[in-house]
């Protein structure tokens, strides 16, 4: 089942040092957001907007000098991440790596909402 690989990811996060997750919950990631949230060694906070959310992120990660992982739905909402991605390469004070689930090819340009080409957003 697809859930048990979701609860692996999170664990595999957790014994990497992922401390802290800043949720933006949606629909399409509330599995990942569940899984998040029950980890007994992962501290959650639920921010709903993306762009805050992800400088909101860069502030702790700056201040505990140590990861946050940043949880969204999928489409034109990791966009809004990208501001604070970027200003944390540039001030080079992380290595800043995303991790992006593919939403089903079937809904991808289609008039399914917050839907975009993970090609597109490799490109920014």
């Amino acid at each position: 089942m697809i859930l048990s690989h979701i609860i692996e990811l999170v664990a595999i996060c957790a014994k990497k040092g992922i401390k802290n997750v800043i949720l933006s919950p949606g629909s399409r990631c509330a599995p990942l957001t569940l899984a998040f949230a029950r980890h007994p060694d992962i501290h959650t906070r639920t921010i709903s907007d993306e762009r805050s959310a992800a400088f909101i992120a860069l502030g702790m990660a700056q201040q505990l000098e140590e990861p946050v992982a940043l949880v969204c739905t999928s489409g034109s909402a990791a966009l809004n991440y990208f501001p604070a991605i970027a200003e944390a390469y540039f001030q080079k004070f992380l290595c800043s790596s995303s991790l992006l689930i593919d939403p089903m090819n079937g809904l991808i340009n289609t008039t399914a909402k917050q839907y975009s080409k993970r090609e597109f957003m490799e490109t920014m």
